[in-house]
């Protein structure tokens, strides 16, 4: 048994102890193939930002395309003071019907629009739809 673990046992230890530095790092290797392609980038993004008219409504318009095939987009609506410094996101459905709203409107027309109601005048609105 140690006539067959000395040589090996000695071996190991030879190539430990006669290690010398470590030499330079090698070449750069050959670029990996490319990865797969993604999924197409299907988001379209408008945004709408102003004053509050008397009406207390503000109808900011949509391109058909983001009501095409059936599908709505998604929409937020946030109102603030004259000085803009704290915005309030609006409920899509509001527990009275007196306080502002924001929806969707003439989607199934060639003028969809979000549409804000409600909001006092001088207000500013900030209206974000996705599709």
């Amino acid at each position: 048994m140690l006539r067959r673990t000395l040589p090996a046992v000695l071996f190991i230890l030879t190539t430990l102890a006669c290690a010398g530095d470590a030499g330079p790092a090698g070449p750069q290797g050959p670029a990996g193939p490319p990865g797969p392609t993604g999924p197409a980038g299907a988001l379209n993004r408008a945004d709408f930002t102003g004053t509050i008219g008397t009406s207390g409504v503000v109808s900011a318009p949509l391109p058909t395309a983001s009501v095409a095939n059936g599908k709505v987009p998604v929409i937020a609506c946030y109102v603030a003071q004259s000085t803009g410094t704290a915005w309030l996101p609006v409920a899509q459905t509001p527990t009275d019907a007196d306080w502002p709203a924001c929806g969707l409107t003439g989607i199934s027309t060639t003028t969809p629009a979000a549409t804000l109601i409600n909001v006092p005048a001088g207000y500013r609105y900030y209206i974000i739809a996705v599709w």
